[in-house]
């Protein structure tokens, strides 16, 4: 935790629960807030990407884990009866594995908004749709 005292000009600094606070020379107040300008700018901007994601559920309907490979996000495995929400960004692929290669099981458009989707389901749809046996 990082924290800012401007009455006090004071910065503090909490790492596992002890805490120190450093005075700060009143010349340098002006280099601390452009530091602080920055940083929450960075974080608001950070916030109004996370908006550009579609939300929807990843819904395990099966008694087996589904591994899932989301390249550049994480590689869930979706336990068996469970449900996942997830917020992708539009474009983003998520793969299915069988017989150890990877197929692109979805890309992620706005039509998924606030959909739960039942992925056993979707993974025979694409098997047949890409003529993979079920040996």
């Amino acid at each position: 935790m990082f924290e800012i005292q401007i009455p006090f000009l004071s910065v503090g600094m909490s790492i596992s629960g002890c805490k120190s606070t450093v005075p700060i020379p009143h010349h340098s107040i002006h280099t601390y807030m452009k530091t602080i300008f920055l940083l929450l700018s960075l974080s608001l901007a950070f916030a109004v990407s996370k908006f550009d994601g579609v939300p929807f559920t990843l819904k395990n309907t099966s008694l087996v884990s589904i591994p899932l490979e989301i390249p550049g996000v994480m590689n869930p495995n979706l336990n068996p009866l469970s449900t996942s929400g997830v917020t992708l960004d539009i474009g983003q692929k998520v793969f299915f594995k069988y017989k150890k290669k990877r197929f692109l099981l979805l890309e992620v458009n706005s039509d998924l908004k606030g959909q739960t989707l039942d992925v056993p389901m979707l993974i025979r749809e694409r098997k047949k749709v890409l003529k993979l046996s079920e040996e």
